[in-house]
């Protein structure tokens, strides 16, 4: 007989079905987040798996959706008590975010990309408009913005550091740290002329 979930129950399952399946995704890739993998890992049956979400196309749309989602709460707990976002607060999330690096777009191949933009609604996917929209609610929420903000170019950093982050056997490990300091305080640089704590 199949387990009957509490609401709260199907939740957290739901959470960790994506966060596991995050972390396969990250260090396996689309094929080897299986869904065997993922319902044996929480002990549930695979049919039970489809229960949550539909196909896994749409489990993936969820997870980046979630992690979308992660990446405001953080960038919210770095501001102060006003909603504001002072330069070393802009620093901790940028940092955060280079550590945790939740584009799900960023391990997945060229293929798998465009299967999935042609499969998921068009207002979640990145493009010029997003990014813009993206990098004004930023500079909307900053402290102190530089008069002559430079949203365009604080974006392409944060673009070149989530490349990198997609393929770091480019770089020399033993500067990667400071390679991504250095990254986060110019991308700081653009938009406030605050410093750093």
């Amino acid at each position: 007989m199949p387990k009957i979930f509490t609401n709260e129950e199907r939740m957290l399952l739901r959470i960790r079905l994506m966060e596991r399946g995050f972390e396969l995704l990250k260090t396996q890739g689309m094929k080897g987040m299986r869904v065997e993998v993922l319902a044996r890992e929480c002990y549930i049956a695979k049919g039970t798996f489809y229960s949550f979400f539909e196909s896994k196309s749409e489990f993936l749309y969820q997870i980046m959706l979630y992690e979308r989602q992660r990446a405001k709460d953080a960038l919210l707990s770095y501001t102060d008590q006003d909603g504001k976002l002072s330069a070393t607060g802009l620093y901790k999330y940028l940092r955060w975010l280079f550590a945790e690096n939740p584009n799900v777009f960023a391990y997945l191949t060229q293929a798998e990309q465009q299967y999935f933009l042609t499969e998921w609604p068009s207002e979640y996917i990145e493009h010029e408009d997003t990014d813009h929209a993206t990098m004004t609610m930023l500079c909307n929420m900053l402290r102190e913005p530089r008069a002559d903000t430079r949203c365009e170019c604080a974006c392409n950093l944060m673009k070149m550091g989530a490349a990198a982050l997609a393929v770091p056997n480019l770089f020399l490990h033993s500067a990667w740290d400071e390679t991504l300091d250095l990254i986060t305080r110019q991308i700081v640089a653009c938009l406030t002329e605050q410093q750093i704590d």
